[in-house]
């Protein structure tokens, strides 16, 4: 092998390497989107638990992960949302609804974004492969 083919096949295989990265960041970040969809898709449940419930309902109340309070349902007419920089509104049920299915629609469309990355990087990463091949015979 010559070092001209010697120096090839190490920029081949440190490309293949980076790709092979890249598609690992991907795959944490399309972890990371999936879950916050299951987060959002959880809320609209909660929300809907909570509109159909009668006020003064005794109610278990997520303070933290793996943490609960008891609390009662004062009314469930309204949310309070937080809009960005500490600022908090009130919504009505629907209006809280459409901010979560904006979200999702978000989320998805950012989801279908990495998932086609993934699959151009794992067609060149297999492109490489083959050429690491061909150098090393």
């Amino acid at each position: 092998m010559t070092d001209k083919n010697k120096e090839e096949l190490q920029r081949t295989y440190m490309e293949y390497q980076l790709v092979g990265n890249q598609i690992k960041q991907l795959q944490q970040q399309l972890q990371q989107v999936e879950l916050s969809m299951s987060d959002i898709m959880s809320t609209k449940q909660n929300i809907n638990d909570i509109q159909s419930s009668k006020e003064g309902s005794e109610m278990i109340v997520p303070l933290s992960n793996g943490i609960f309070t008891k609390a009662k349902l004062g009314q469930n007419k309204q949310l309070l949302v937080n809009v960005g920089a500490g600022i908090v509104v009130n919504k009505n049920f629907l209006e809280a609804a459409e901010l979560l299915d904006n979200q999702l629609k978000e989320l998805t469309s950012y989801r279908q974004q990495i998932a086609h990355n993934i699959e151009i990087m794992a067609n060149k990463a297999a492109q490489m492969e083959q050429e690491l091949q061909k150098l090393v015979q």
